[in-house]
């Protein structure tokens, strides 16, 4: 639309036709135009960097907490196999007594 808006401009400028008065105004409105789509497409861009930045530290915090609940899995584990370890330690030992 951009790309529109400034080839219609330039053929209005092109076009020697036109009164000199009534080519500024249209000069005049198409270039208030042009900035007013340039003022909403930066605001779009401004939002969009600020929604980016608010998913990548949403991200950073999801990695976090996985990292820090593969930590506590890996101790629950190693507690888990120590216990294991223990039990079956008892259990031969009993079984090993009674023969």
């Amino acid at each position: 639309e951009m790309k529109a808006r400034l080839s219609r401009a330039g053929a209005r400028a092109a076009d020697t036709n036109d009164e000199p008065e009534a080519r500024r105004g249209d000069l005049s409105a198409e270039s208030d135009g042009t900035r007013e789509g340039m003022r909403m497409l930066f605001e779009q861009v401004v939002e969009a960097q600020k929604e980016a930045e608010r998913s990548q530290e949403l991200a950073r915090q999801t990695q976090e907490k996985l990292v820090r609940m593969g930590a506590r899995a890996s101790d629950a584990n190693r507690e888990l196999k120590a216990k294991l370890a223990a039990a079956t330690a008892l259990a031969d030992k009993g079984h090993s007594d009674s023969y």
